[in-house]
């Protein structure tokens, strides 16, 4: 495994049956494994290919037909596409922050013109359904920052796709 290699872009690919992470910027000398984020721009510090670019956090994905909204945190130092995926349900590798990092079975589309650090968008996906688990991979679209263009972060952790019509307990009951 090179840990040297900068702006080394991987997209719409299928990740799957991986012994370890599908993407592995760590892979070689500096170690191996989930890249645990200390911030938002970077992982753990350690060094690593592609700038060691942090994974997206993701916090929710939300299922509404065929639209797909995620809703999640990323670098904001710079611009990125997300790209999403279909996580192969129970696989990928365990990071010491009790989440599974992605195995990206199946790619549903991108989240484009992120920068500010957060980021909740929706695209119209197919073949997915409320309790599947889908993924993210972040690419640096302009040379900003920390990296290069192109630069690929690991998956980010499992996130396991709801229903979007939730009672939240937080707004008063409407009744007519």
């Amino acid at each position: 495994g090179n840990t040297n290699v900068d702006g080394y872009l991987m997209s719409k690919n299928s990740f799957d049956g991986n012994t370890l992470n599908a993407i592995d910027l760590h892979r070689g000398l500096t170690g191996q494994g989930v890249s645990l984020n200390t911030d938002l721009c970077n992982a753990d510090n350690t060094g690593g290919a592609n700038n060691n670019l942090a994974r997206p956090q993701v916090n929710y994905a939300f299922l509404t037909g065929s639209s797909l909204r995620v809703i999640g945190d990323s670098c904001s130092t710079g611009s990125f596409t997300l790209e999403v995926y279909k996580a192969s349900s129970g696989s990928g590798d365990l990071g010491s922050d009790a989440v599974n990092a992605g195995e990206g079975l199946t790619y549903l589309g991108e989240l484009t013109g992120i920068s500010s650090g957060s980021f909740d968008q929706s695209i119209s996906v197919t073949g997915l359904n409320v309790g599947d688990e889908v993924t993210l991979i972040a690419q640096r679209t302009d040379a900003a920052g920390l990296g290069l263009v192109q630069d690929t972060s690991e998956f980010s952790g499992n996130v396991i796709v709801d229903t979007d019509d939730k009672d939240w307990g937080d707004a008063p009951d409407i009744s007519a």
